[in-house]
């Protein structure tokens, strides 16, 4: 019994739904070229997000631009928040006009909660904007037994759409900056025995 009860409370509860790879390829549409950035928030623009929410955020992101043509139609952002003791990760997909296309659960790592995932739930977030609450009992239903794994969702799309309305849509010369910076270096590691 004692053995039973360790097993159940000792388990570990992630649950990865998608990887980042896949999770983007489900944002963007098929047609669109996607550009992936690390960025970091000037303090300027970190402070007006804070304000926004109402509380000290994170001012380092990975964000991915949609481009169609040479114009970018689609941004979306990867956040994690944290759910009652671990952090569940998400991918939030925003339109250029600022509304939320898709909200997809990568990783949930609370034992409980996962139904988070779940799209009755996650298909309510469509069409929100900055403007909307996005708040549980106002303009959102929580999954009975995901309450806190809801919630950490509606938190961590309000950041995003707080983060792109500062960011990119009050100051465009940052997307034209994002488009025109060169790629990052990347550091690769060769096995043993392969050839360069």
């Amino acid at each position: 019994m004692i053995s039973l009860l360790l097993l159940l409370f000792c388990q570990d509860g992630a649950q990865v739904f998608l990887s980042e790879k896949e999770a983007v390829a489900r944002v963007f549409d098929r047609d669109m070229k996607v550009v992936k950035r690390d960025i970091r928030l000037p303090e300027k623009v970190s402070n007006s997000v804070d304000q926004r929410l109402g509380r000290r955020v994170e001012d380092r992101y990975r964000l991915y631009l949609g481009l169609k043509g040479e114009k970018v139609a689609r941004y979306a952002i990867v956040t994690d928040e944290v759910t009652k003791t671990l952090t569940m990760t998400f991918i939030v997909g925003v339109s250029r006009e600022g509304k939320v296309t898709d909200v997809i659960v990568m990783e949930h790592r609370e034992y409980v909660g996962a139904e988070v995932a779940k799209k009755r739930f996650l298909n309510q977030f469509r069409g929100k904007d900055s403007e909307d609450p996005i708040r549980r009992n106002r303009d959102m239903i929580a999954i009975v037994g995901a309450t806190l794994s809801c919630d950490a969702a509606m938190r961590g799309t309000r950041k995003v759409l707080a983060v792109i309305q500062e960011y990119l849509t009050k100051r465009p010369e940052n997307v034209s900056s994002l488009l025109t910076a060169s790629k990052p270096v990347t550091e690769q590691q060769y096995v043993m025995g392969t050839l360069c």
